[in-house]
Parts: C-alpha cells; structure tokens; sequence
C-alpha cells in the first residue's frame, strides 16, 4: 500500500514538474516571438547615412602647390615612376586636391592657374567623362581617406592621381598627352609607369620617407571608372500598396527610395510634390521629413490627408526628385601663363544635380492592408494559444488504468 501511494506521489511531482517546465517553456517562446518582431521592425527601419567632404571650392584662378615623390617596384632601384600629387594653394588635403590629366607634360611649383571651358586642341573634351567624374567624386569622398594604408594623406593622392593617369592611358590610348611613361622618352629610359603600376607592391618615397604602397586599389578605381555612367538619380517604390495611419488621419505610400549613382558623388536631394494639396513626406520611423537638404541614403513615404480622398476615388502624387552630386562635372584649368612645350592642364570639380521623378497613386478601399501592430498581435495571439494548449495537455491527469 505504501509503495502504491508513493507511486502516486512521484508521478504527481513528475506531472507538476512537467507542468512547471511547459510553462516556461511557454513563456520562452512568447517572449522570444516578440524580441524577434522587434528585432526585425528595428533592422527594417534602419536607415543608411554616408557623409562626404565637401567639394574643391569652385575658383576661378590659383598657384599651383605640389609634392613630388618616386614609386619604385623594389627598395634599392628598379623601375621607377616620378610623380605628383597636386593642390589649389598650399593645403595638401584631399579636399584641395586637383588632378592632371596630361601625364606626358611638366609643370613648375607655383606656378598661376586659371579656370577655361576648352580642351587643348586635339584632345577629347572629358569634362563629362563618366570614368574621370567617378575618380573625381572618390577624391572628395570619405572613401578616399587612407585609401593606401599608409597613414599619409599625400600617398592617398597618389593613389587616386595614378588611377586617373592609367584610365586616360586606356580609354584615350591614342592622345598623346594622356600616355604613360614608358621609358622610350630621351633621358628617361628608367621612368616606366605601367611596370611600376602593374606590380602590386611597391615603395613610394615622398619628403623623405619610404613607405611600402599597394598598387591593387589603383587598379580597383581604374575598374570602377571603366563601369562608371554619368551620375543620374532614380526613385523608385516598393510597390502600389496604400495603407491608413493609426490615427486615421492620413493615406500612406509604400516606401520611395531615392538612389544617386555613382554613390561616391551622390550627397544629397531635394523633393517636391504635385496633384495632391496637403501632401508631405514622412521618414521610415514616421517623422515628418523637409523637402530640402535630404541626406543621401534617407528614404521616404508620401502621405496626404484622408479627408482629400473618398472610397475607390484615385488621387495622383507626382514625386520630383532633384539630387545633388558633388562631382556633377569635370572644370578645366590651364596655366595662365602657356609655354612650349605646354604645361599640364589640371581638372577639380564641380557640384551638378540630376533629376527623376515618380507617380504614387492613392486609391482606397475597404481593407487597406493589415498593419504593422495587427501582424505583432495575430501572431503574438497565436503563439499564445500554442502555450495555453501546452499547459492545457500537460495538466491533464492522467488516465488510471
């Protein structure tokens, strides 16, 4: 009799046991359910945000600065590479870089600059040449800092001058002024561009010091430069779908996102909206969101007040997206004072803006879409009744037989 009763003692503690385990086990994935909504309405709504320097100021004439250094494919010797990295004045930043673009023609430090509209004769006009605007706007781009690992900003220069100097040497091969060295000029049979430029590892000496340079990110750029377009801005929604806000008071779009290429130029747009009185935008958070002055990597919903709309009327919204790259065109500039044989003419940039635009169409129906807060608590309320079914199964006495 005593063992029967203790029997039935250790399957009651094992029953409330499994009874206890089962509901927190529960409460495990209910609270597991709602951290991963969480999770996942957080990630969704974050935002990408790229900063950029600004650009080269627009000068109309400047004194030449630059600073020379050697490139050579080993410590010791080799073949070697004379360069320059140049500067409007005499802050050697990268924002005050400019860049040449004739490599086979000398210049003089110091030397007077003045801002021309024409190409030397003979050679391609380029100012909107989508490979030379793209090395442009890394020049200005936050990508650009450290670009050659070295720690030296003038060895930056360095990287994105010969990416520069390669391009041109093969998209213009026959320009002569855009040719590399190549050892055939008289008294420069040890200059040669390419081989330097071709060998991934290099030694670069500038003010003194040598530091160890890779050349792969020169060739990254050329790359790019090749596959560059002219900079454009589109818009684009994600889909026709409309929902209401919460409180009832306005029709929402789905999310426009804005995109500028070449990423590295595009800093910022601006919006304007047509067809709808009342129309605004809203960030992805669902704060109120000005037409002006909107980062780069910030997108939008459009919304307009319900009272402008009835049911199954359709109201349009035109989107006018301007977007502003801060390396829109090429500027030329040419020294003030021509020689012969002539001196390089140097680019920097200037800021452009590109245009596109969208429709969003608002029409209304009876259902408008589950909401966000309706997906959490459909689902929440089913994981729910899948714990109570658990507690409810391992709760039930079991059957004496």
């Amino acid at each position: 009799m005593e063992k029967i009763y203790m029997e039935e003692k250790n399957s009651q503690n094992n029953r409330k046991g499994m009874f206890n385990f089962s509901i927190v086990l529960s409460f495990a994935v209910a609270i597991f359910a709602v951290i991963s909504l969480a999770s996942a309405g957080i990630a969704i709504n974050q935002g990408t945000g790229v900063s950029y320097a600004m650009p080269t100021e627009d000068v109309t004439t400047f004194n030449l600065r630059y600073v020379q250094m050697i490139a050579k494919t080993e410590a010791s010797g080799g073949k070697q590479m004379a360069a320059e990295v140049y500067y409007a004045n005499d802050t050697t930043t990268l924002d005050n870089m400019v860049l040449c673009i004739e490599r086979k023609y000398d210049t003089t430090q110091g030397e007077g600059y003045t801002q021309t509209t024409a190409i030397r004769d003979g050679e391609p006009d380029i100012k909107s040449d989508p490979g030379l605007l793209y090395l442009l706007g890394f020049a200005q781009s936050n990508e650009a800092k450290n670009i050659s690992n070295t720690g030296v900003e003038v060895l930056d220069g360095f990287i994105i001058q010969s990416a520069v100097w390669y391009y041109l040497a093969e998209k213009y091969p026959s320009v002569a002024a855009f040719q590399l060295y190549d050892g055939t000029s008289e008294g420069q049979s040890n200059l040669k561009d390419k081989d330097v430029l071709d060998k991934e590892d290099i030694m670069v000496e500038v003010n003194g010091t040598t530091k160890a340079v890779k050349t792969t990110k020169i060739h990254e750029l050329v790359e790019n430069a090749k596959k560059a377009e002219e900079p454009k801005v589109t818009a684009v929604k994600e889909n026709d779908e409309i929902s209401k806000t919460e409180d009832g008071k306005y029709y929402q779009s789905a999310l426009v996102t804005v995109v500028g290429s070449p990423a590295t130029s595009f800093i910022k747009y601006e919006v304007s909206l047509e067809g709808v009185e009342g129309a605004t935008l809203v960030d992805q958070n669902g704060q109120a969101l000005d037409l002006t002055n909107v980062p780069a990597g910030k997108n939008f919903y459009v919304r307009i007040p319900a009272d402008k709309l009835t049911k199954n009327e359709k109201q349009t919204v035109k989107i006018n997206v301007k977007g502003h790259f801060n390396a829109g065109q090429a500027v030329y500039y040419r020294p003030t004072n021509e020689s012969t044989p002539p001196h390089q003419m140097l680019v920097s940039v200037k800021p452009d803006t590109k245009d596109a635009t969208v429709d969003v169409e608002f029409i209304t129906s009876d259902d408008t879409g589950m909401k966000a807060f309706q997906t959490i608590y459909f689902i929440g309320l089913i994981v729910l009744l899948c714990g109570v079914g658990i507690v409810y199964a391992n709760a039930r006495p079991a059957e004496s037989k």
